[in-house]
């Protein structure tokens, strides 16, 4: 059993970083390596190690020594190179093994905009299985990111597209200047490789700032490919034709004694006929992906369930009767109670009619909701969990109240201020709150029955004073807690409570350098008339963390001394206190040292700018 070794790896300069290079050929002879950010212009062509074939591609517009992409692969491979139209920056190569294999290697740029057609492009006159690697600079938790990006879910979209599965292992991939890790380069591919090929990060940066990932193509095992049956069209059949090839088949034969014998003639005859005279269309059966089992099989039968009420409830479904919105075209403030509660006796016209009245109530220490009658005699009240809105709140009083309209006899009008639950009824595709949902299912099966009518609230109302008054006093009663539990709610206090835990934890950490910056651990607000690289400079500044003062540890060496006077190198010592800028220090900063830090006004960015590029010190 052999491998082919796939290598990726971001080299920061492939001039820079040859002999690295070498180091990781020695350390696990690939036989296709994928290296980004070159750092090769578009005219020159990269020198391949030996024995390596090379390819390389950059932008056009781009002249300088910037960005970049190389593939080298063993010469004695038989691969050819495919293109494509995208406007990403890739090398496309199909290589021959015992099955045909096409490695997309790819780098996409942190400030490149892009869509999913630019990437989807990726995959024209692609007609085998794919491989992709490359460092995309992009976040999504599919491949070990905390979260997701607006380009990281771009990705995934595309992905899905084209049906590639992630093959990270999990682990960061890059290191960044604030000594943290990420995870912005990825490897996927087609699913029928899955059963041959393994991927995993090392260990080891090779002098860059992003680890090398390798992925093993096991070649010895056969991809399943999906086989075509053919199927009678009936609809296109000959009958006639058909009935007379049978006819013409039969005659002369016995079809008496041995039954086995009568079976294989008349088999015989009915395929030898319809061969004849009905034509066949082929299908391709689709191949049973290698990694599907029996879970999974559960697992989609469950989500299928699951689905959601757009699917569940198409809109011509809802009854738009069950919903009475005619009072949203008064202004509130400028209609009288008079003229609102003529309008609602019209519009409620049926006289026999009941009539119930819903509303929610909040404060610090409760949440609660009440329905009353037109009376004002209390049928309902309940409180609820802290944690609930008082939107919550709402749609659980208006759920209370259908509860009872069911069980009467009489048509019932129920009438709420809470013109925002009405509208989340309303709107098929808003599932996120369990209460709306159930709402919406007892209207829709009480459809002739049940209407929610809106009313504004506290403009003296008859019944509507009677609910609120109702409500503010379940607040502080001890009544029965209603279980309703949203997870709209909970995500809320959970995020609040992380916040709060997270607060505390570093409430009280100190830091050398940024608690002389900012003492009260104050949110720095930068002006929107700033450039994005000042604000990247002046932040880098503060946190203590820059090229100048970290790149020794990137390097992995002791040398974190001053380029300008070989002393030990901090942000104290580049705006304060370094001698050859002296000078500098008093003509630009005017000697304020690290107080300039202190405050993000518009003229500390642009003084703090100004004196890092006139001195050009690495940030």
């Amino acid at each position: 059993m052999s491998n082919f070794k796939v290598a990726q790896w971001n080299i920061k300069g492939l001039i820079n970083n040859y002999i690295d290079l070498q180091l990781l050929i020695k350390d696990h002879n690939p036989q296709l390596i994928s290296l980004q950010e070159t750092h090769i212009p578009v005219q020159s062509h990269p020198i391949a190690p030996n024995s390596f074939i090379s390819y390389s591609s950059n932008h056009i517009a781009n002249t300088t020594a910037k960005s970049g992409l190389a593939v080298f692969i063993k010469n004695n491979i038989p691969h050819k190179r495919i293109f494509n139209s995208s406007k990403i920056l890739n090398i496309v190569i199909e290589i021959t093994l015992n099955i045909k294999i096409t490695i997309i290697s790819l780098y996409i740029h942190p400030n490149e905009n892009f869509d999913v057609n630019d990437i989807l492009k990726l995959f024209e006159n692609i007609n085998t299985p794919i491989l992709l690697v490359g460092d995309v600079n992009s976040w999504n938790v599919l491949w070990g990111s905390d979260k997701n990006n607006h380009r990281g879910v771009i990705l995934e979209n595309a992905f899905n597209i084209n049906g590639l599965c992630i093959l990270n292992d999990g682990k960061p991939t890059h290191l960044s200047t604030l000594n943290t890790f990420t995870n912005i380069d990825i490897s996927c591919c087609s699913p029928s490789l899955l059963p041959i090929v393994n991927s995993y990060t090392l260990n080891d940066l090779y002098n860059s700032d992003h680890f090398p990932i390798i992925t093993n193509i096991t070649t010895t095992v056969n991809i399943s490919r999906s086989k075509s049956t053919s199927k009678f069209n009936f609809k296109k059949a000959n009958w006639s034709g058909y009935q007379q090839n049978v006819d013409n088949l039969l005659e002369n034969k016995l079809l008496d004694g041995n039954v086995n014998k009568v079976n294989a003639i008349l088999t015989k005859t009915i395929r030898t006929a319809a061969n004849l005279n009905i034509p066949q269309k082929r299908f391709k059966n689709r191949p049973m992906v290698p990694w599907w089992n029996r879970n999974l099989a559960i697992l989609r039968e469950a989500k299928e369930k699951l689905t959601s009420y757009k699917e569940k409830y198409p809109t011509w479904m809802f009854p738009e009767s069950s919903c009475d919105l005619h009072l949203t075209d008064f202004v509130k403030a400028s209609t009288t109670s008079e003229t609102f509660e003529q309008h609602r006796s019209f519009l409620s016209k049926n006289i026999d009619s009941k009539w119930l009245f819903t509303d929610a109530s909040k404060n610090d220490s409760s949440t609660a909701y009440a329905v009353v009658d037109n009376s004002g005699q209390i049928l309902g009240a309940h409180t609820l969990r802290n944690a609930a809105s008082i939107f919550t709140a709402e749609a659980a009083g208006i759920l209370h109240a259908i509860n009872i309209a069911k069980n009467s006899a009489a048509k019932t009008i129920i009438f709420t201020d809470s013109l925002s639950v009405i509208k989340a009824v309303c709107n098929i595709a808003n599932n996120k709150w369990a209460s709306i949902n159930n709402i919406r299912d007892l209207l829709i099966d009480y459809k002739n029955k049940i209407t929610l009518f809106w009313i504004p609230g506290h403009v003296g109302l008859t019944g509507n004073v009677y609910a609120d008054s109702a409500a503010k006093y379940a607040c502080s009663a001890p009544l029965v807690t209603d279980t309703l539990i949203e997870k709209v709610d909970l995500k809320k206090v959970i995020k609040s409570e992380i916040k709060a835990y997270v607060s505390n934890k570093y409430k009280d950490f100190t830091h050398p350098h940024y608690n002389i910056i900012n003492p009260e651990n104050l949110f720095p607000i930068y002006s929107s008339k700033l450039e994005k690289r000042k604000i990247r400079i002046f932040s880098r500044l503060r946190m203590g963390h820059t090229v100048s003062t970290h790149l020794h540890l990137l390097n992995r060496n002791f040398d974190d001394k001053c380029t300008k006077c070989n002393n030990v190198c901090t942000v104290r010592h580049i705006l304060s206190e370094c001698p050859s800028l002296h000078q500098e220090h008093n003509l630009i900063l005017h000697n304020k040292g690290l107080d300039i830090l202190k405050t993000p006004t518009i003229e500390n960015v642009n003084t703090v700018f100004e004196f890092i590029s006139y001195c050009k010190i690495p940030i």
